[in-house]
């Protein structure tokens, strides 16, 4: 595993946010950025009969909270998260099959939030008349793509005023 520490802030640095606004940001953390972050895993392997072994892999990866901008704001951030992962694989040298799971516990984290929006807002676009009852279209295309339950939507289609809704 490894564990990382990263003290990394502004010296001098005068931003620019949305409509022009200006601010000294001197002090706050780098934009994306955690102060932490790391990953453990553990692995078994055994052989399992002529040519093939049989490996089983556990492991866990998380951060800090990292900002989306250099004003560090509470809305435009990621709060720590942890991710669980499991994976086997069994084969001969030059074949395998390895089953994996990713984020085991659903754990909801902003790139997922902002991925889900991204591709409900794609599919909305799609739509024949582009008219729509966006709480119906978003629980039915969320269903449909598998989205996990714990992962909500970082904007949600009535947030879009380019809708034309019913």
């Amino acid at each position: 595993g490894h564990l990382a520490w990263l003290d990394a802030t502004y010296d001098r640095y005068v931003a620019v946010g949305v409509g022009g606004v200006t601010g000294d940001v001197a002090g706050n953390r780098l934009t994306n950025a955690p102060e932490w972050s790391g990953r453990l895993w553990l692995e078994w392997s055994r052989s399992a009969g002529r040519f093939r072994t049989l490996s089983l892999r556990a492991g866990s990866r998380w951060q800090s909270t990292v900002f989306f901008t250099p004003f560090n704001d509470a809305v435009e951030r990621q709060s720590p998260y942890g991710l669980l992962e499991l994976s086997a694989e069994l084969g001969p040298r030059r074949f395998t099959v390895s089953p994996y799971v990713r984020n085991l516990t659903n754990q909801g984290y902003i790139t997922g939030e902002y991925m889900i929006s991204a591709i409900v807002d794609m599919d909305m676009h799609s739509t024949p008349d582009g008219r729509i009852d966006p709480d119906r279209f978003e629980r039915e295309d969320m269903a449909r793509i598998g989205a996990p339950s714990t992962i909500a939507m970082r904007h949600r289609l009535p947030h879009f005023n380019h809708l034309a809704v019913q």
